[in-house]
């Protein structure tokens, strides 16, 4: 995945320069999300249930497609845009870095609650387990 994106960058860097247009990094912006995304998604699914895509699996492919995508926009506007740099540019790193934020403190905030919530109900498993146990004892 890594090495594709890198790919990416590199050819939309390439011609980026030979045609003097923004269009190869509007492609490498689209292509990443989309490699990152269906990448994690493949990336997370479990040797038993191959293809069965879960809330956990969704959630990971999500946050990460989106930080992903946010490290390339910083990344062209840095390194690539030369002189000053646009105002719609400027606009969409102030809001994106918002969206960025608010998609992290979510990721983790529903992963501590999924496993809070698996802990708890694996404790009331276990007590009426014991309790089963203990109203019909073997003899």
């Amino acid at each position: 995945m890594a090495a594709l994106i890198t790919l990416l960058a590199g050819v939309s860097a390439g011609l980026q320069f030979r045609f003097q247009n923004n269009w190869p990094f509007i492609a490498m912006g689209v292509g990443t999300g989309v490699i990152t995304f269906f990448g994690l998604l493949i990336l997370c699914q479990s040797g038993e249930e191959r293809w069965k895509i879960s809330g956990e699996s969704m959630r990971t492919a999500m946050a990460g497609a989106i930080v992903v995508e946010y490290l390339t926009l910083v990344g062209t506007l840095a390194f690539f845009v030369q002189g000053q740099m646009p105002p719609i540019a400027q606009t969409m790193l102030t809001g994106f870095t918002s969206v960025v934020g608010i998609v992290i403190a979510f990721y983790f905030g529903a992963s501590a609650f999924v496993q809070v919530q698996r802990e708890k109900r694996d404790e009331r498993k276990a007590k009426d387990e014991e309790k089963t146990a203990d109203q019909n004892p073997t003899v």
